[in-house]
């Protein structure tokens, strides 16, 4: 996964979220900037960047997915 990569998160298959855009990546983490949360359209970066831990269950569930685009 690389910064500026845009991905989903869902659960078995079915999308929850919406989808979002990497803002970092590094050893420890991965912090995404969701498009869309809760269906409200006006986020600030604070409130819309979520922090996944590399060794957290979204993680090793593979709930976070990159949109490979064709």
């Amino acid at each position: 996964m690389r910064v500026g990569s845009l991905v989903e998160w869902q659960v078995n298959g079915e999308i929850e979220e919406g989808y979002g855009i990497v803002l970092e990546v590094n050893d420890i983490h991965i912090v995404v900037y969701w498009l869309r949360i809760e269906d409200e359209t006006h986020l600030s970066l604070t409130e819309g960047t979520v922090c996944y831990p590399l060794d957290g269950a979204d993680i090793e569930n593979n709930n976070l997915v990159e949109v490979i685009c064709k």
